[in-house]
């Protein structure tokens, strides 16, 4: 895509030439500034992983991602720190759209009106820039020293501001939706992300059975019986390297299958996570049971010349394992990553419910004290414990004359219905 500014580096002119009006220099970079690599590790702290200057190198190897950083800095000290991420917004992704009948409407214009602007919503097609990255949604993007947290809101405008004079086209905004965002955003429901917490009690997959209630425990046991004769295998470097394709494939099922999505993880994106964190990063395979494979029809070689060939190989599911800084050898949060799943081979198995669970499995074997399962499939997640906690994103058209139309009717989607559930013996 065209550029506005040079690849390498740009340095604002003027040192009191920014909304924030204290005075210091802007700097935008193409890809991540190792130069400030310790700077931007200490001002996020070691709590996000997603901001993390590791995660932030891998995103920058992915030849379809276009990326830019934006750093604010004062006499030589790195103040504030942004990374965007140029998509595409999809009119034909956004969520189910409130009924027609005008007292469930969000806003009170007549049905026909609404029926209209509904429709040219689903029609756009509209470059944005995003604060953060799709591909971790629930990291806001930005960090900033504490003496600049009061001018957050400046900031943030200064910074939307600026992306758009680096990149050309941008048509508009998006960010995760925290108090303070800049004036002219709108507020866009999203699906919940799902957390599990682990008591202190749970020390096996037995005991959290035993802590739900019967019918879900009878639900649990019924998924693992499923897919008990599938064979799982976690995988190495050089493993994850050897099946990339396969691995595309599988993904590339599921990705097919998001209600919304502004970016998809390319290639080579499971070999960079596990080059970059080693064991932190979990690459679980998951394959038909030996005896199927002579009589499997979608595999391409019914002979078995390896224990486990690619082409049974019917999904995956990796994870990124955060430790607690303070205690390392305990505690910690296990974050579900992205799956392939063969839908057509995997449904008799049970084989995505079956990954919730591993998922709860991994995370017990590691002590850690918490799941985030992120968001989508609503209801699984749910049934298996997780709770879910709404978030919002903050969105706003470039085009000041009609942004408060448009965020009025982009108010109107919302994501899919489902049912809460509440599976524990102690849930109220």
């Amino acid at each position: 895509m065209a550029q506005a500014c040079p690849l390498n580096l740009i340095r604002c002119a003027q040192t009191q030439d920014s909304a924030d009006g204290i005075g210091g220099a802007w700097a935008w970079h193409a890809r991540f500034p190792e130069a400030l690599a310790g700077e931007w590790t200490h001002l996020c702290g070691m709590d996000r992983p997603f901001f993390q200057p590791a995660f932030l190198r891998v995103l920058d190897e992915d030849p379809a991602l276009e990326r830019a950083y934006l750093v604010f800095q004062k006499e030589g000290r790195l103040l504030a720190a942004f990374a965007f991420q140029r998509g595409v917004l999809d009119g034909r992704q956004l969520g189910d759209f409130a009924p027609e009948q005008k007292e469930e409407a969000r806003i009170p214009w007549p049905p026909a009106l609404l029926r209209y602007g509904r429709k040219r919503l689903r029609e756009i097609r509209w470059p944005l820039a995003y604060l953060g990255t799709p591909l971790a949604p629930d990291d806001p993007g930005y960090a900033l020293d504490a003496s600049l947290q009061q001018r957050r809101t400046e900031l943030l405008a200064d910074a939307f501001a600026r992306i758009g004079q680096c990149w050309n086209g941008l048509r508009a905004d998006l960010a995760l939706n925290q108090s303070g965002l800049p004036a002219g955003f709108a507020a866009l429901e999203a699906e919940p992300e799902f957390v599990l917490e682990l008591p202190v009690a749970w020390s096996t997959f037995e005991d959290y059975l035993a802590a739900l209630q019967s019918k879900y425990r009878v639900h649990a046991r019924r998924m693992l019986k499923a897919s008990r004769r599938l064979q799982r295998r976690e995988l190495d470097l050089e493993d994850i390297r050897a099946g990339q394709a396969h691995w595309e494939r599988l993904y590339g099922q599921v990705s097919a299958r998001a209600d919304f999505s502004l970016a998809e993880a390319g290639p080579g994106h499971f070999a960079r996570m596990k080059a970059a964190y080693g064991p932190a990063f979990r690459f679980v395979a998951w394959y038909l049971p030996e005896a199927d494979r002579m009589h499997d029809p979608l595999a391409s070689d019914g002979s078995i010349m390896k224990q486990f060939p690619l082409d049974h190989c019917i999904g995956f599911q990796s994870a990124l394992l955060e430790r607690q800084q303070a205690h390392p050898d305990l505690g910690g949060t296990l974050h579900t990553r992205f799956i392939g799943l063969d839908y057509q081979r995997g449904g008799p198995f049970r084989l995505y419910n079956r990954m919730l669970y591993n998922y709860l499995e991994m995370a017990l074997e590691a002590q850690c004290s918490k799941v985030d399962f992120g968001r989508t499939a609503a209801e699984s997640k749910s049934v298996i414990g997780a709770e879910p906690r709404p978030t919002q994103f903050a969105f706003r058209y470039r085009n000041r004359l009609f942004n408060p139309v448009v965020g009025l009717l982009a108010a109107e989607a919302r994501p899919p219905a489902w049912q809460e559930r509440h599976p524990f013996k102690d849930a109220p």
